[in-house]
């Protein structure tokens, strides 16, 4: 929490220094990474808590180590022996400059990847959060740095490097002090391989199309577009999509263990239904009235020449809003046991995404495309969720009736802000129309959940 307060914080002064373009290129950069950070260690280092003998976790994490160590040595000698050709094949010539920073921006993030998951089996939570903050000030300081310096993009790129580089160490350094000299042997090795080998047989490849979905918009457009098109696109995306990290993943942690709970004692079905009711109110309008607001909240907090970033996160607010439920009550995949379910489904999703940019694409316009991709996106996120809240014993109807009464009082309290947005009325309008729309909105929703017994 702290860590991304940092970053809102130095962001209004970053967004001053760095342009649109510097920024794609920093968004393009990140995701090449990010895909290829999902080969890091062949996944092994997610089993590294899982076994009860401390010898074995050993095994795991020295053959993660290995494994991490060897593929980023291959990037580096593909980027020696070929990397200009493979940028030229995928149309990321921006990053030819760059081209020796994917290999160590890899290196760098899937080292802390995996000593975080070995603080993790310690119970070094309160090291973890320290390199959080360790990283967001780090990274933000070497960016404003070489940024006032006048070195750009490259300070962005060189800010998000060192950040991980800080993380690890940090980590490292808490580590080192409390792994006690234990042997593992080569038989260890072999049995923790063998074991736990469906993490590079299958989860790896769920991983890779699960990031691969998630950065596609940013390739897309740096593929048909501009870097100053990836830029808009992305500072949109973080920004609307805050809320989720800010308390999706603690939302997630505690709806898994509260899930866990509920199957056991048999009240799982009330609780899933309970639990996204409650989500899908406090996501949809929230984020729905924060990207009416984008394109004047986007020119003011960031700047002027970011205020069209704000047409993009009005364009993304189905998918981003709904996105906000759908993260933790995904959940219900792993309580029900049906990972196999979510692997195609996750397939499906990635492949409708593509086929939104593509159909987008077919009216020149990143607007439309990103729009398109969007109601896509949460028409198969919606369908998703419906199965999988069935399979826990919720009737379709019930879900079906739940989802739409949300969107269609979202649509409501959002009439008359869209409709100043639209005609561009004086900004006191949007203003004092939204303050009145937010006032309903919590009113309206108080009183439900109270008569509900929920707050």
């Amino acid at each position: 929490m702290v860590a991304q307060i940092i970053g809102v914080v130095i962001l209004p002064l970053l967004s001053r220094i760095y342009s649109p373009a510097e920024f794609g290129v920093l968004s393009v950069y990140t995701s090449v990474v990010s895909i290829l950070t999902m080969f890091t260690g062949l996944r092994y280092y997610l089993a590294v808590p899982l076994p009860k003998h401390k010898r074995y976790a050993l095994a795991l994490f020295y053959v993660t180590l290995v494994a991490h160590v060897a593929f980023a040595v291959l990037l580096l000698l593909l980027a020696f022996c070929g990397g200009s050709y493979f940028l030229e094949k995928f149309r990321l010539s921006s990053l030819q400059p760059y081209l020796y920073l994917i290999p160590l921006g890899v290196f760098t993030t899937g080292l802390y990847t995996i000593v975080t998951q070995w603080a993790v089996r310690e119970g070094f939570f309160y090291t973890i959060g320290l390199t959080r903050i360790v990283q967001a000030l780090s990274g933000n300081v070497t960016k404003l740095a070489m940024g006032f310096a006048g070195y750009k993009p490259i300070g962005l790129l060189l800010g998000a490097i060192i950040a991980q580089s800080c993380g690890s160490s940090t980590i490292i350094k808490r580590s080192l002090r409390d792994i006690p000299l234990i042997h593992v042997s080569r038989t260890d090795i072999k049995r923790v391989i063998v074991k736990y080998r469906n993490f590079p047989l299958y989860d790896m490849w769920t991983a890779v199309i699960n990031v691969v979905g998630q950065n596609m918009p940013q390739l897309f457009l740096s593929f048909y577009y501009s870097l100053n098109t990836v830029g808009l696109y992305t500072m949109a995306a973080s920004l609307l999509s805050l809320p989720i990290s800010l308390v999706g993943s603690a939302i997630g942690q505690v709806f898994v263990q509260r899930g866990a709970q509920a199957k056991y004692e048999g009240t799982l079905s009330d609780f899933s239904r309970k639990s996204y009711k409650i989500m899908l109110t406090l996501s949809i309008y929230p984020i729905g009235l924060i990207s009416l607001l984008g394109p004047s909240l986007f020119s003011f907090f960031l700047g002027r020449q970011w205020s069209e970033s704000g047409m993009y996160a009005i364009m993304l607010f189905p998918r981003v809003a709904y996105s906000m439920t759908y993260s933790p009550i995904c959940m219900l995949y792993a309580i029900s046991d049906k990972i196999k379910d979510s692997f195609y489904h996750e397939i499906l999703l990635t492949i409708v995404m593509l086929v939104g940019l593509y159909l987008g694409n077919v009216f020149k316009n990143p607007l439309v495309a990103v729009l398109v991709y969007s109601v896509l996106s949460l028409i198969v996120m919606m369908l998703r969720m419906t199965y999988i809240l069935n399979v826990v014993g919720i009737k379709v109807t019930e879900i079906f009736g739940m989802t739409f009464s949300v969107f269609i009082e979202t649509a409501f309290l959002l009439f008359i802000p869209a409709f100043i947005l639209l005609f561009s009325m004086p900004m006191l309008f949007l203003m004092l129309s939204a303050f009145i729309s937010a006032v309903a909105y919590l009113t309206l929703n108080y009183y439900k959940f109270r008569k509900e017994g929920i707050v």
